[in-house]
């Protein structure tokens, strides 16, 4: 099944200009794909359209086969929660522990607590944080606050995980550890599509790479894994 289709995908922002132009892509279930580029090419903004936080000034993207242009407010909430967000910025609330910022995505869901609890162990377990997440975020180092947004985004088991620069708080081997937990996401039948800058990282995997610039897609793929 198709997850994402972007289909001749445009954004800009009154006279600045455009900053995505004609992309094209699909990604289907269980795939995993880098998105790569210079600061400022447009990697955010691509992940922002597809996680339904910013409208595209042109084209068309479908998510699970469903036109997001042509569905009701309801609808496209429904869409969201199969989304599983990393934000560049992490968006934590400070005034939460770690535990609670990670069941945030479960309370939404109207998940039983006791439920809630048992999710958040397993995650933050898997995750290498389980010991410290009745810390608030300022108590925790910046490798933790990344896990824990990670935790975050995948604690609902979403269809699709969208990262963007996942690893930046992580030193290498940390950041080795959170691909292998993202390619087992990936075969349990997750989407993963990672946008970032670290080139190194990337060329330690054999998974595909789509290159932005200028707002383009450009490089070996030209246009994604589809």
């Amino acid at each position: 099944m198709a997850v994402v289709t972007l289909d001749g995908i445009g954004r800009n922002y009154g006279a600045g200009g455009a900053v995505l132009s004609e992309i094209s892509l699909t990604l289907e279930a269980g795939e995993f794909c880098f998105l790569t580029g210079a600061p400022g090419a447009g990697k955010t903004t691509l992940l922002n359209i597809i996680a339904l936080a910013e409208e595209p000034s042109a084209g068309r993207l479908t998510l699970f086969e469903t036109d997001t242009a042509a569905v009701d407010r309801t609808a496209r909430a429904a869409l969201r929660r199969r989304i599983g967000i990393v934000f560049q910025d992490l968006r934590l609330l400070d005034h939460l522990s770690a535990r609670d910022n990670i069941a945030l995505p479960l309370h939404v869901g109207g998940m039983a607590d006791a439920q809630i609890r048992e999710h958040v162990g397993e995650v933050a377990s898997w995750l290498g944080i389980g010991g410290r997440i009745e810390l608030p975020p300022a108590a925790l180092s910046p490798d933790e606050r990344q896990r824990v947004a990670i935790a975050r985004a995948i604690v609902s088991r979403p269809d699709l995980l969208l990262a963007d620069e996942p690893t930046s708080h992580m030193d290498d081997e940390s950041a080795l550890t959170l691909m292998r937990a993202f390619e087992q996401l990936s075969r349990f039948g997750t989407t993963v599509l990672i946008a970032t800058s670290d080139l190194a990282l990337t060329q330690q995997s054999q998974h595909p790479r789509i290159y932005l610039e200028a707002g383009r897609l450009t490089g070996p793929e030209n246009g994604g894994p589809r």
